[in-house]
């Protein structure tokens, strides 16, 4: 398999830029952290125990690949992260029956 880029996402200053263009993040919360994950619906139970770091790896991740159907079609039989029914999951993801 070749690999490329299919988007990239760039966070700085409290904004999100994904593939040049910026994401606009409505602002409830008292946190960038907790408005970004409530504007890309992001269901990852344990993200508020995250430590910073890596909640902007998941969030730039949640971002860059939001729209992007890379994962469907490379993940099935493959251990790592996949598109689901609860977005994107990680573990392993059977083949799909054809």
């Amino acid at each position: 398999m070749e690999l490329v880029i299919t988007s990239y996402c760039r966070i700085k200053d409290k904004s999100i830029f994904v593939n040049g263009s910026e994401l606009l993040i409505p602002k409830h919360e008292s946190s960038f952290f907790g408005d970004v994950y409530k504007h890309l619906e992001i269901n990852y139970p344990k993200f508020h125990k995250m430590d910073n770091l890596s909640k902007l790896g998941l969030i730039a991740t949640e971002a860059a690949l939001k729209g992007n159907d890379f994962l469907k079609r490379n993940s099935a039989g493959k251990h790592g992260a996949y598109y689901g029914q609860q977005g994107f999951e990680f573990g392993y993801r059977p083949p799909a029956s054809k």
